[in-house]
């Protein structure tokens, strides 16, 4: 298994056509951990590596393009009833790698990457599209989970104590409704 720090030589991958498949682990890509939707006790090592499919090639103007999936498993918290809950995403990875200033059309569904030298590690390639892919509001699938306000059971409603409505006060300005008087 290629370790997730390894620099990739994307020219020379995608000269070559290289297709790679690969496991990484999920506990170096720190800033999909730092999202709040996921579930921050987590215990990463547990958790099942990241399953990359990539093939590298050429555009017509010879810049590396990446295209291919990630699939993963993160631990989330369900937005319905706040309980953590195991969410499995595959995310697709259409890159074209190019320097900054560099203007020529590309295919339409390929998103632009800047690179320098064109050595990325992982992390680097990777961690933008997954942390985009990340849904805005995890939940259970339908059905499986109860939303927080049915949680109470028919007889928890019983010993649910309210408390009393405080008695409008009188509004101190009808007063000067009428008018003034002198």
């Amino acid at each position: 298994m290629t370790l997730p720090i390894s620099v990739l030589d994307i020219k020379a991958l995608a000269r070559s056509g290289a297709h790679l498949q690969r496991q990484l682990p999920l506990s170096p890509f720190t800033r999909l951990w730092d999202n709040v939707i996921i579930e921050a006790n987590a215990d990463t090592p547990d958790l099942p590596p990241l399953r990359v499919d990539i093939r590298f090639s050429l555009d017509e103007f010879y810049r590396p393009c990446v295209r291919g999936q990630v699939e993963m498993m993160l631990p989330m918290i369900c937005q319905r009833c706040l309980q953590p809950f195991m969410q499995q995403l595959r995310i697709p990875i259409h890159l074209i790698l190019t320097k900054e200033n560099d203007d020529r059309p590309y295919a339409e569904e390929l998103e632009l990457l800047p690179i320098g030298e064109g050595e990325l590690t992982w992390i680097e390639l990777l961690e933008d599209d997954l942390l985009l892919a990340l849904p805005m509001v995890p939940k259970h699938d339908d059905g499986t989970c109860q939303p927080i306000g049915q949680v109470f059971s028919e007889e928890g409603v019983d010993q649910v104590e309210l408390t009393p409505v405080e008695e409008k006060k009188p509004n101190p300005f009808l007063v000067l409704q009428g008018g003034a008087k002198n």
